[in-house]
């Protein structure tokens, strides 16, 4: 599993799928291993707008 950042998706949403997971008689074989899209990065402050003149 692996988190990226992908603008336009929610947090935890399944971006790509690298390897399917199977299913048989409701008995896991292999799990899924899936990318996630993670909650973006808050904006960088300007720190030159902090300063005063």
């Amino acid at each position: 599993i692996f988190e990226a950042e992908r603008p336009g998706a929610a947090p935890g949403t399944i971006i790509e799928v690298l390897q399917p997971g199977y299913v048989l008689h409701d008995r896991l074989l292999r799990p899924a291993m899936v990318g996630v899209a993670k909650a973006g990065s808050p904006p960088a402050e300007d720190s030159a707008s902090d300063e005063e003149t």
